[in-house]
C-alpha cells in the first residue's frame, strides 16, 4: 500500500465537540453534559465507589484529580445531571449498572453544583457553599435564608405583590414582569444586589442573618436539606485547586482550608458527600498549615484519579471517529512506523485506538503532569 498519497483526513473524522464544559446548573448545559458523557474505565470505577458510598447512612469526601483537559468538569456535570434528574439522565444510568441501582433505590440526594471559577479569591468558601445550598433548595421550591443574600432574596420574593417593586426590578433585569420570578431564581446574586437598595428605599426591612459559628451554619443547612425531603446532599466542587491558589494571602487560604476540613468532618456524621476537583494534590495548592492539611487528607480519604487510560478512552470513544478507510489502513501505518522504529512497544490495538495521536505523546504528557 502506498501511504504517501494517504491523508490523515481520509482515515479519521473529528466530530463536533464542546471542548470546555463548566459545571453549571443551567438546564441546557446539564442536558448537554448528560448526552455527551463517556463512561471510561476510570469513570466506571469511580461511579462504583460513589454508588457504594451512597448506600451508607453517612457520607464521605472525595478528591477528583486530573490534569487540565482530562474531563473533571464534565464528570461533575454528568453527576449533577444524574442526581438532579435532568432531561437525559436515563442515558447515564443506562450506561452504568451502579447508577441504575441508585435509581431503583429511589434515594433522593440534593446535588449542589459549585464552579469556583466564578468567584474572586477573596470570597470565603464558607459563603460560596452556603449560598449554593440555598440556591439548590430554592430551585426545588424550598425557600431558606442561611446567608445575607438569602435573606434579601426572601424579602424580595415576599415583596412581589408590590407593583412598584416588581416594575423596578423587572426593568433592571430587562425582563417582562411575568418572568421576574424566574429571573430571580436564575440570577440570585444579581437579584440580591439590585434588590437591597430598592427595598430599603421603599422602607422595607431587609433582615441580616445573625452571626453564627461555621459548624452551626452548616448544621442548619443540612437540617433544611432534610426538611425539604432529601435523603442527603452531594456537593460537587469544581476548580478547587485553582481557587485555593487565587487566595490573596495565607490567612484567607487557611480559613478556606478549615472550611473544607469541617465539611469533611461533617460528612462522617451526616448524609453529606463531597467531590472536589483538583489538578494536583491539595498540598500543592498553597501555603496550607500542615496540621490542617493532614486533617483534610484524613477526611477526604479517597482520590478519584483520571489517568492516561481515561484520556485514551476519551480519544477512542468521543474525540476521534475512524472512517472505513481508516479501519483498513491504520494497521499499515502502524507497520510502517514499526519498520523505522523496531523498538516501538505500542500494540496495534492501542495505536489504532488513539490514532492520529502518537501513544508516546500521551506517556510524555502523563509524566509532565507531576
Amino acid at each position: 500500500m502506498n501511504l504517501a498519497t494517504v491523508k490523515i483526513g481520509d482515515l479519521v473524522r473529528i466530530p463536533e465537540v464542546q471542548t470546555v464544559i463548566r459545571l453549571e446548573a443551567d438546564d441546557s448545559a446539564v442536558r448537554k453534559a448528560a448526552a455527551t458523557f463517556v463512561v471510561t474505565a476510570d469513570v466506571s470505577t469511580h461511579l462504583h465507589l460513589l454508588a457504594e458510598s451512597l448506600k451508607r447512612p453517612c457520607g464521605q469526601g472525595f478528591f477528583l484529580q486530573g490534569d487540565f483537559g482530562s474531563g473533571k468538569s464534565h464528570f461533575l456535570s454528568a453527576l449533577f445531571a444524574f442526581f438532579s434528574r435532568a432531561a437525559g439522565y436515563e442515558q447515564l444510568s443506562a450506561r452504568h449498572e451502579e447508577l441504575q441501582r441508585l435509581v431503583e433505590r429511589k434515594r433522593l440526594v440534593l446535588p449542589v453544583a459549585i464552579s469556583l471559577v466564578h468567584f474572586r479569591g477573596s470570597t470565603p468558601l464558607e459563603t460560596i457553599v452556603l449560598e449554593a445550598i440555598e440556591a439548590a433548595l430554592q430551585r426545588g421550591g424550598h425557600r431558606i435564608a442561611l446567608t445575607t443574600r438569602g435573606a434579601i432574596l426572601l424579602t424580595l420574593r415576599q415583596s412581589l405583590d408590590d407593583t412598584a417593586v416588581v416594575k423596578e426590578i423587572a426593568a433592571y433585569a430587562g425582563v417582562d414582569t411575568h418572568g421576574l420570578a424566574a429571573w430571580i431564581d436564575g440570577h440570585p446574586a444579581e437579584a440580591a444586589i439590585a434588590a437591597e437598595p430598592l427595598l430599603r428605599a421603599r422602607g422595607k426591612t431587609v433582615p441580616s442573618v445573625p452571626l453564627r459559628e461555621r459548624r452551626e451554619l452548616f448544621e442548619a443547612a443540612f437540617t433544611e436539606v432534610r426538611s425539604a425531603g432529601y435523603d442527603g446532599c452531594l456537593l460537587l466542587i469544581d476548580e478547587l485547586s485553582e481557587f485555593f491558589r487565587s487566595k490573596p494571602d495565607a490567612p484567607q487560604l487557611n480559613d478556606d482550608a478549615r472550611t473544607l476540613q469541617l465539611l469533611g468532618e461533617l460528612s462522617a456524621s451526616h448524609p453529606l458527600w463531597i467531590i472536589a476537583a483538583v489538578q494536583e494534590s491539595v498540598e500543592r495548592t498553597g501555603d496550607i498549615a500542615q496540621a490542617t492539611f493532614r486533617k483534610i487528607k484524613d477526611r477526604f480519604p479517597v482520590k478519584l484519579h483520571l489517568s492516561t487510560l481515561h484520556i485514551r478512552d476519551l480519544i477512542a470513544k468521543r474525540l476521534i471517529e475512524v472512517t472505513d478507510e481508516g479501519e483498513r489502513t491504520i494497521f499499515h501505518v502502524y507497520e510502517e512506523y514499526r519498520s523505522h522504529f523496531p523498538h516501538l512497544t505500542t500494540t496495534p490495538a492501542l495505536f489504532r485506538s488513539v490514532y492520529p495521536v502518537h501513544p508516546v505523546t500521551l506517556d510524555l504528557l502523563e509524566g509532565l503532569g507531576d
